[in-house]
C-alpha cells in the first residue's frame, strides 16, 4: 500500500463516530490512548497506510505476492510485520515464499516466516516483561511461528487465503492469530 487517496474522507468519518466509539467505550481503562493514537494515526496518510499494510484482512487481500518472480523449486526472500506487539510497534518478519503447480492449472504460494532479529527490538520486550512480571529472571525471548498460503486457481486471482501466526514468550505471554478467506464460487451458467 503506497498511499491513502481517500485520507479526507476518512478523517472525516472518524470525527462523525468519534463521539459513538467514546460512549461505547466509557468505562474501558485506556480508552483515551486508544483514541489519542486513532486521532495522531489519521493526520498522516503515509502514517496510516504503514499501520494498514501488514493489518488483517488487508495482507491476505493484498498480499504482495503477485510482484514476485517466482520459479520452482526456489524461494523468493520477502517481508511482513505483526503490528502493535507489547513495547514494541511491530514484530519484523523475514519470509521464505515457494510456489507449487498444482492439478486443474491451480497453484499454491507457502509462506513462512521467521523473526527478523537485526530489527526486532527484543531488548524492549525484555525490558517491559520483566516490569510486568516483577521478576528478573522471567522468561522474555520472542517465539514465532508464521505461515500464510494462497491457493489461487488462475493467475493471479486467489481462490483461498490463510494467514497464521502464533507469537509466544513461554510461561509468560500467548498471542494467536488466524485468518482465512475463501472465495465464494460463482455459477457463471446463470445469466
Amino acid at each position: 500500500m503506497g498511499e491513502i487517496l481517500n485520507l479526507e474522507e476518512i478523517q472525516e468519518k472518524w470525527i462523525e463516530i468519534k463521539p459513538k466509539v467514546i460512549k461505547v467505550h466509557k468505562d474501558e481503562k485506556y480508552k483515551a490512548i486508544f483514541i489519542k493514537g486513532i486521532d495522531e494515526l489519521l493526520q498522516n496518510g503515509e502514517q496510516l497506510a504503514h499501520a494498514l499494510r501488514y493489518a488483517m484482512p488487508y495482507q491476505l487481500l493484498f498480499p504482495g505476492i503477485h510482484t514476485k518472480d517466482f520459479k520452482k523449486n526456489e524461494a523468493v526472500k520477502g517481508y511482513r510485520e505483526i503490528p502493535n506487539f507489547i513495547a514494541t510497534k511491530n514484530i519484523p518478519v523475514t519470509t521464505n515464499e515457494s510456489i507449487k503447480d498444482l492439478e486443474n492449472g491451480r497453484y499454491q504460494i507457502d509462506v513462512k516466516g521467521v523473526i527478523d532479529e537485526n530489527k526486532f527490538e527484543q531488548d524492549k520486550v525484555t525490558n517491559m516483561i520483566r516490569i510486568l512480571k516483577n521478576r528478573p529472571r522471567v522468561p522474555t525471548l520472542v517465539e514465532l511461528n508464521y505461515i500464510e498460503r494462497y491457493l489461487l486457481e488462475e493467475w493471479p486471482w486467489s481462490e483461498q487465503s490463510m494467514c497464521m501466526s502464533l507469537v509466544q514468550i513461554p510461561g509468560t505471554l500467548y498471542r494467536e492469530e488466524k485468518n482465512i478467506l475463501k472465495a465464494i464460487p460463482h455459477d457463471l451458467s446463470i445469466n
